[in-house]
């Protein structure tokens, strides 16, 4: 019989040690894992021989075209929507951010056969 309760007992003093410890512990909290959003590479243009190489472009709200000279002459890029870079010498960079959804046409003013069109949805 003594048997019976020193067993009893000592299960009761296991079962109350491990209570014990998992709530003095408290609960486990994890960090959570940041989202990434993948970031959109920009779409790049590239004049060379008095041409834009891609006139019809079709980007997402929020999408960055990226226009490039490689031609040994000026040009620029002029359009809707606020679209207006700086007469771009060889090798010189333009940028533009289109925010708003819809159609844009583009030229270069310098020389009228240049122009390309990009369509931005939403």
């Amino acid at each position: 019989m003594n048997k019976i309760i020193l067993s009893f007992v000592l299960v009761v003093v296991v079962v109350a040690g491990i209570f014990y410890m998992t709530k003095k512990s408290g609960p486990s909290h994890q960090t959570p894992t940041p989202t990434l959003t993948p970031t959109p590479t920009p779409i790049t243009v590239v004049i060379k021989g008095f041409a834009f190489n891609q006139s019809l472009i079709t980007i997402r709200k929020g999408d960055t075209v990226v226009w490039t000279n490689k031609d040994s002459v000026s040009h620029t890029v002029t359009g809707d929507g606020g679209l207006s870079s700086p007469l771009l010498g060889q090798n010189e960079i333009y940028s533009f951010t289109f925010n708003t959804v819809g159609t844009f046409n583009y030229h270069c003013p310098p020389h009228p056969s240049m122009t390309g069109t990009i369509t931005v949805s939403p």
